[in-house]
């Protein structure tokens, strides 16, 4: 229980108002894995949502 309002309160920190999904990574990785990635090498790509900056 703990745990879900500690989740719950972190929500207010991402610019999306909530956590990643296994989705929100899949569209990431499909996009990187397409002919319109061509272009993107040797990136760091920080798939967090936005968390780092209200770290």
């Amino acid at each position: 229980m703990a745990a879900r309002r500690q989740s719950a309160g972190a929500d207010r920190h991402f610019p999306g108002g909530r956590w990643g999904t296994p989705a929100d990574a899949a569209r990431l990785v499909r996009f990187l894995c397409s002919a319109e990635a061509d272009w993107i090498t040797g990136q760091v790509i920080d798939s967090e949502g936005g968390f780092q900056r209200y770290r």
